[in-house]
């Protein structure tokens, strides 16, 4: 048995460990959790309140100097060392934070060759697990881990209440919370008005309460580690509620002082809800109303050598009275909807929204959806609550939507020339409409092809042309709303005409035997145009815009065609270019003659461009 001179009163201990020959470890125990190596499971116990340590079932190879290391918690900008040994020669320590490795800093401080850690200024950050790992040139050995625990605060000591409310009603229950950043937890006592209450713990429930328990509360944390406190904000239960009761005492010394009471200077009426009592030195008043007190009541308390003034403050729940809703009650579809809901109320009332009265679709004062749907038209009611007096209003307000706004085209299949187009715009709601159509960017106006009718709502247009293709939308209103349809595209078919042939990107028509030609042909036409190639007026096994010539001859030349044909118009066109394909006359084929030698002057007349 292995005991210690420390005491229950000198813990608790958070970090222990017992060792042989201090390399040879029997037990850590670190925050209440120990860890024993195999070797000694079952055969020890360990005494967490004095450290003492029983070892049975001895063996030899249990013979050694035991000892113990005892951590105690640090408390926060405190300071703390490390020291590390082993046995052998030429040792090297690495410290290690966790997995990381610790290095020298202003706070840190690693001397004894490496041997001894030294933290200033501890922060709880530095709450870690610390290992020595040592090594040298033929072998290497870490540490068991120690746990450095930090102590701090109290800090950041508040108070919460449930329920939150701007007033208490006596007779009512508050719960007062209090919290602090602390370790170890802190302790919590309560103050009302600076005076210390029996009361403790983090909780403190006022039941039933009554105008007596009215004033401030505050709490105050403690932490028995760090040996500091700190008081927290106070939180006020001062106001008195219409329809709770008060009462007054007047105090005086004396041999048998009377007492006359007055109110905002007049005798004090007596009624059922007003009493005198104790001869008369008590006045109650019973469910406080706008008929017995007012927002600021001065009560006097009169003897014989005494006047006592008091000022009751009293808070009058009233309402929801002249409850409104404010937005409009016209809408586009995809607009914003913004409705906003007031009611004359003390205490503030709580709002509920009901669509068709039926879904809750919001719990505050505004409603607000950003993109309206057909679905969103309706009533739509707000229920203004009263938290105190349980009272409620409602109000209605009728939403409209102009929705739907459907455009269109009735004929299909539109050719240049030969077709007309027929819109149509409506509207699933909505009345004093106006129409205004529009083409791409451009305000469609009437003219001897353009036609309006039906109140504007049906658009004809005559005798189409490829320039009344386009994106048409229509465009409506009222004097409160408006609304756009989605764009209907327009297309017109035309074509094939103003066809173009060129030939290796030139209007050029001659070229020389070798050459290679690429003749592109063109033609405004919707849809595109099919394209089919002829030579001498017979077609060849090539379409398409491009026919492509590779080394052509003078067998070559001659008139070639690009005919084009539009599927939905029926319409057929072409475009022909005639082609001089040309021999080559190459200085090589000129004889020499001894004659040539006595000329000072050749001339060659060459037909066509030399390609060498």
């Amino acid at each position: 048995m292995f005991t210690t001179s420390l005491t229950e009163t000198d813990g608790p201990f958070s970090s222990v460990n017992w060792n042989v020959n201090t390399t040879i470890l029997v037990i850590n125990y670190q925050s209440g959790s120990p860890f024993i190596p195999p070797g000694y499971q079952d055969r020890i116990t360990f005494f967490p309140s004095t450290l003492s340590l029983e070892l049975r079932d001895l063996t030899l190879d249990d013979g050694g100097e035991y000892g113990v290391n005892v951590f105690p918690d640090l408390v926060e900008f405190s300071s703390f060392s490390l020291t590390c040994s082993s046995s052998g020669s030429s040792l090297s320590f690495i410290w290690m934070n966790s997995s990381s490795e610790v290095t020298a800093s202003d706070r840190v401080q690693i001397t004894d060759g490496g041997s001894t850690l030294t933290v200033v200024n501890v922060t709880r950050y530095d709450e870690q697990s610390y290992k020595c790992r040592v090594f040298n040139p033929v072998s290497e050995g870490i540490s068991e881990p120690v746990n450095i625990l930090v102590s701090y605060g109290p800090e950041n000591t508040k108070i919460s209440v449930s329920p939150s409310l701007e007033f208490y009603e006596e007779g009512s229950e508050v719960i007062l919370s209090c919290s602090a950043d602390s370790r170890p937890s802190a302790q919590f006592s309560w103050f009302l008005n600076g005076t210390k209450l029996p009361d403790s713990g983090p909780e403190f429930t006022l039941r039933n309460i009554q105008f007596s328990q009215r004033g401030d509360y505050s709490c105050q944390a403690f932490n028995s580690k760090t040996l500091t406190n700190e008081m927290s904000q106070s939180f006020s239960v001062s106001q008195i509620i219409e329809g709770s009761s008060v009462t007054l005492t007047c105090e005086a010394s004396g041999s048998s002082p009377s007492r006359k009471w007055k109110k905002d200077g007049s005798d004090l009426s007596l009624s059922e809800n007003v009493t005198l009592s104790e001869d008369n030195k008590v006045v109650t008043f019973r469910a406080v109303n706008k008929d017995n007190t007012t927002n600021d009541t001065l009560l006097h308390c009169f003897g014989l050598m005494f006047v006592l003034t008091i000022s009751l403050q009293t808070v009058f729940s009233d309402g929801p009275e002249n409850v409104q809703i404010e937005g409009k009650d016209k809408i586009n579809e995809n607009d914003q909807i913004k409705l906003i809901c007031s009611a004359e109320s003390t205490p503030s009332a709580t709002f509920t929204w009901r669509l068709n009265g039926s879904e809750i679709i919001g719990s505050s004062a505004e409603f607000l959806k950003e993109k309206a749907q057909r679905s969103d038209s309706g009533t739509y009611t707000c229920e203004a609550l009263n938290t105190v007096t349980k009272k409620q209003a409602t109000v209605e307000h009728e939403l409209q939507s102009i929705s739907n706004v459907t455009l269109k085209v009735t004929q299909t299949g539109l050719v240049e020339f030969q077709s007309s187009a027929l819109m149509t715009c409506s509207v699933s709601s909505g009345s004093s409409l106006s129409f205004l159509w529009t083409n791409g960017s451009s305000v469609v106006t009437v003219s001897d092809r353009v036609q309006l009718s039906n109140g504007s709502s049906t658009l004809r247009v005559l005798n189409l042309t490829r320039f009344d293709s386009g994106p048409y939308r229509c465009s409506l209103s009222n004097p409160v709303s408006n609304g756009t349809s989605n764009p209907e595209n327009v297309t017109v078919s035309y074509g094939p005409d103003n066809m173009a042939l060129t030939v290796n990107g030139q209007e050029t028509t001659s070229f020389a035997a070798g050459s290679n030609l690429s003749m592109l042909c063109s033609a405004e036409s919707n849809p595109a145009a099919q394209l089919q190639w002829a030579f001498k007026g017979e077609l060849v096994n090539s379409t398409g815009t491009w026919l492509k010539l590779i080394n052509v001859s003078e067998n070559q030349t001659g008139s070639y065609s690009c005919l084009a044909f539009n599927n939905n118009t029926g319409k057929y066109n072409n475009i022909t270019r005639f082609i001089t394909i040309s021999s080559m006359f190459n200085i090589s084929d000129v004889e020499k003659t001894d004659h040539l030698s006595n000329c000072s002057q050749l001339h060659f007349y060459v037909l066509s461009p030399v390609v060498s």
